[in-house]
């Protein structure tokens, strides 16, 4: 999973490169500021926004579901990305069950010393 942080600051750069090719002449360090800000603004709307959250409610849910092997149907509010939908929880489980597989052991000795 991405951080927001890291996800902004990815957008940021992009954002601040696409504009300084495209408009020849523009201070770098002030439209940095300046996109800065704006894309700060767009991230803290997002983190409150009840749609925004509701959607990650339901992805995170359906993420869940997918890593315990189940056969959840698609969240509503998907329809338009449900191959990424789908393909995200297929690659997830991929890594689930290699963690386990890798890992299983190691955590199985150290729940036993725990239990005992």
């Amino acid at each position: 999973v991405v951080s927001t942080q890291s996800t902004g600051d990815l957008l940021l750069h992009k954002t601040v490169d696409l504009c300084v090719t495209k408009v020849p002449g523009v201070n770098q360090e002030t439209l940095q500021r300046v996109v800065e800000s704006t894309v700060d603004g767009v991230i803290q709307e997002a983190e409150s926004d009840p749609v925004l959250c509701l959607l990650r409610r339901r992805l995170t849910a359906y993420i869940t579901e997918v890593s315990l092997n189940r056969k959840p149907a698609l969240p509503k509010g998907f329809e338009l990305v449900c191959d990424k939908v789908v393909k995200c929880g297929d690659t997830y489980l991929k890594l689930v069950d290699f963690n386990r597989k890798v890992y299983g052991p190691h955590y199985a000795k150290i729940l036993k010393e725990i239990s005992s």
